[in-house]
């Protein structure tokens, strides 16, 4: 329990939590004191000096920002002495910041310009005593990529040094060193910026060093509307503001107020412009003619009622809308009276929640994970597939330091810089750490009475390492990463972790990420209900004729199968009816295109990972309808109407259905498929959750292309180098791809990202898998 102290401040009392400082202590209770340097999301770093206070009893002002409260302290934040300090401060900036507010794209919201007004600061005396010649011009990073530095207009708050380590865990800035006695803030080796691409430290610059080379000189701050919205590139929710003009995303920011603090990734932050990307599909077409709306109505119609209905299929693609996704079931269980449709969360989050039980099957705020004791992260590098979860483990280990950190995955990744205990299996045998844990688990007396506890067994791998943390926390964390759900035996993994859930069901929550962003919305709209039909059954019902009619809404055939895969799909169904809002390799073989806005041109909502109903709200103009008014037109065409009230969320949070508790029989006899000499990993890039974010030009100029990751020892031995071309074959097929040599990666195993234009991994893996044998040869050329 929080101990609380009472303290004054400009003579008025306040009980406040004995661990703030006084400067939270002050603006928890209405009272301002400026500060420049200091934010919630990374704390204290006492580089402005600006937000001292006079303290009874001490000779010299103190940092509000530094000094944590005590009883009975009592605090001044105004006085003559205090006004004269902050003025000199001002005057010491201003003396050494060019004055070019008139083309600088921070002017109107610079907190320089701020406290200069605040302070009515209309000269400066320290002006006249400086001679102009004398002051050394600072680097400017021309450089570096998405992001311009201009070393002229810092004030070395050193703000954006701590954001990137304290938040986005890379510390990749420092404030270093250059000629003479002068520092700047530069990369710590000195090199071109070469790092995660969020845009953090844009965002937390109080002027304009550093800022956006994507919106520089586009428009004022005041020129633009904020229309707010929820992110569209994942399952986080991210809340941001879509800053527009003219009817066209010019930046995007974020508020820390906001459940992700302001918190923004490379694609929430920069990839806007994907938006007003020239691949936007814009004209409904059958058979390569365009036709208009009424039309196509007519058309589908026709298709529709000459399909015996048995023989109608439909794939979501758990990126659409709530109010999409569930139209589009409503129209299979309601208007086509089956229920052959499925979504893309049946990949993954979908197995998870199929055996997770009601008792354990909570979805938690992200926050929760900073405030546990022990947060177990599982089966994926959580970095590249869920950023906003990775900055929460980072908060909670790094900044409130209340976490304990264990990773469970085949290689070295970021969050263990945070001091994890590493638990390092081959890629492929999940199983072996997780019915090991279980049995552990088991063997404490954790999860007695249960029925079942009997069909747990070991394996060799050793978790000894981490059972007194687990003994000792009250609050565990478990995240359960997308990459260890979409292996081949992705529902014995799902059926292990919950296990691992009903033991520790008294202290454990469990957090799955999605790089779809409205998996949880197909979840709870219950797409994977079906007894006889799922998404892996695809290709077999196709095969087999059971498809005539294959209706995809915003779900690309070549995102989750091999391009031979697909082109089976394509050759066995009479009919692909494509709702899409991006042209894709899918969109060239469907007999009919939809067009559908992007979320950025519509209004309704999207449910995170959290359970959250978030709003989605329309920032720019389009000319097609959403998939759920067209749906609901062909509706009535067939002679079913729909009601629109049914889209409707009253609730702000969902809860998912779930069986009851359950120890489950684990098959462990599981082995990667092929022959090669080499273990090869389909998984994830933070700059890509599906290819069309691709088409936007932040993810494009942070990652152009998908890379083949290898270990040093393998590319010497085979001959490789960085950006050599290498051949990746399994199963009778192969890739090329550029060659990333990685110091983290294990001996014998590679791995390459999905959802880039350069190449579809799935051609040697298969689809609904993402692991197989493989073998290496070098290939003539270089990087491309």
């Amino acid at each position: 329990m929080e101990k609380k102290v009472k303290i004054k401040i400009n003579g008025k009392e306040f009980e406040v939590d004995s661990e703030k400082s006084i400067l939270q202590a002050a603006r928890e209770n209405g009272i301002y004191i400026p500060a420049i340097c200091y934010s919630d999301r990374f704390g204290a770093i006492g580089a402005c000096r600006i937000c001292a206070v006079e303290i009874a009893g001490m000779k010299k002002p103190m940092l509000s920002c530094a000094a944590k409260v005590k009883d009975g302290m009592e605090v001044t934040t105004n006085s003559p002495v205090l006004d004269q300090l902050r003025r000199e401060i001002i005057y010491e900036w201003d003396t050494f910041h060019p004055l070019q507010c008139g083309v600088c794209d921070k002017s109107g919201e610079c907190e320089l310009q701020n406290i200069n007004y605040e302070f009515n600061i209309t000269e400066n005396p320290k002006e006249a005593q400086t001679d102009p010649l004398s002051i050394p011009q600072g680097t400017i990073h021309y450089e570096w990529k998405i992001i311009h530095h201009d070393a002229n207009l810092c004030i070395q708050c050193r703000r954006c040094v701590a954001v990137c380590d304290k938040v986005v865990n890379f510390g990749i800035l420092a404030l270093v060193k250059k000629d003479g006695d002068r520092k700047e803030i530069d990369t710590k080796d000195g090199k071109p910026l070469d790092c995660e691409f969020c845009g953090q430290c844009v965002s937390v610059c109080p002027t304009g060093a550093m800022s956006s080379k994507l919106f520089k000189y586009k428009a004022r701050a005041w020129e633009m509307e904020k229309v707010p919205t929820t992110c569209g590139f994942c399952s986080s929710g991210c809340q941001m503001d879509l800053n527009v003009k003219n009817n066209e995303i010019l930046r995007v920011t974020s508020e820390e107020y906001t459940p992700n603090m302001a918190n923004l990734c490379n694609l929430g932050r920069f990839n806007y412009s994907v938006s007003k990307s020239d691949r936007l599909i814009k004209d409904y077409s059958l058979n390569s003619k365009t036709l208009n709306q009424e039309a196509m109505l007519l058309e589908l119609s026709q298709i529709l009622k000459n399909t015996p209905k048995e023989k109608i299929f439909g794939i979501s693609g758990a990126r659409e809308t709530h109010e999409d996704n569930l139209a589009f079931k409503m129209f299979f269980n309601n208007t086509l009276s089956n229920n052959n449709i499925d979504s893309l969360s049946s990949t993954h989050i979908g197995k998870l929640y199929k055996y997770l039980p009601q008792s354990v099957n909570t979805l938690y705020d992200f926050s929760d994970i900073s405030d546990a004791n022990l947060i177990i992260c599982f089966g994926g590098d959580i970095a590249n597939e869920m950023p906003r979860i990775d900055w929460s483990i980072t908060r909670g280990a790094k900044l409130l330091k209340t976490s304990k950190v264990i990773s469970a995955y085949w290689k070295d990744t970021k969050i263990d810089t945070l001091g994890s205990i590493p638990l390092r299996y081959e890629p492929g045998r999940e199983l072996d750490f997780l019915t090991s844990f279980a049995f552990a688990l088991k063997s404490e007396g954790y999860g007695a009475g249960l029925d079942g506890l009997d069909s747990l067994t070991g394996s060799e791998f050793d978790v000894s390492s981490i059972m007194e943390e687990v003994k000792k926390a009250s609050n565990i964390a478990f995240i359960v990463c997308q990459e260890a759900l979409e292996r081949s035996n992705g529902e014995e993994i799902a059926k292990a972790v919950s296990n691992i859930a009903l033991l520790l069901k008294d202290k454990i929550k469990v957090y799955a990420s999605s790089k779809y962003n409205n998996a949880f919305g197909a979840l709870y709209n219950n797409y994977g209900s079906s007894n006889e039909f799922s998404i892996q059954r695809l290709l077999e019902f196709a095969k087999e004729g059971k498809i005539e009619t294959l209706i995809l809404l915003n779900a690309d055939l070549f995102s989750f199968l091999s391009d031979n895969e697909a082109k089976i799909v394509r050759d066995s169904v009479k009919n692909i009816v494509l709702f899409d809002t991006f042209e894709s390799k899918t969109s060239l073989i469907a007999n009919a295109i939809v067009p559908v806005p992007f979320f950025t041109s519509q209004s309704g909502t999207f449910i995170n990972a959290e359970g959250r109903v978030n709003k989605i709200n329309k920032a720019i103009e389009c000319n097609v309808p959403c998939a759920w008014e067209f749906l609901f037109k062909l509706s009535t065409n067939l002679g079913y109407n729909l009601s629109s009230a049914k889209l409707q969320l009253k609730d702000k949070k969902i809860t998912l259905n779930g069986p009851a508790d359950k120890i489950y029989t684990i098959n462990t006899n599981s082995s990667v498929k092929g022959d090669g000499e080499f273990v090869f990993i389909a998984n994830y890039s933070k700059f890509r959750t599906s290819v069309y974010s691709g088409y936007g030009e932040g993810a494009k100029l942070a990652q152009s292309q998908s890379v083949l990751h290898i270990s040093k020892e393998d590319a010497q031995r085979i001959g490789l180098n960085d950006g050599d071309i290498a051949n990746i074959e399994a199963n009778g097929a192969s890739i090329a791809l550029p060659v990333k040599i990685d110091e983290q990666m294990p001996k014998s195993v590679l791995a390459a990202q999905l959802w880039f234009e350069n190449t579809n991994p799935y051609n040697i893996t298969g689809g609904f898998n993402n692991l197989v044998r493989a073998n290496l040869t070098k290939a003539q050329g270089g990087l491309k």
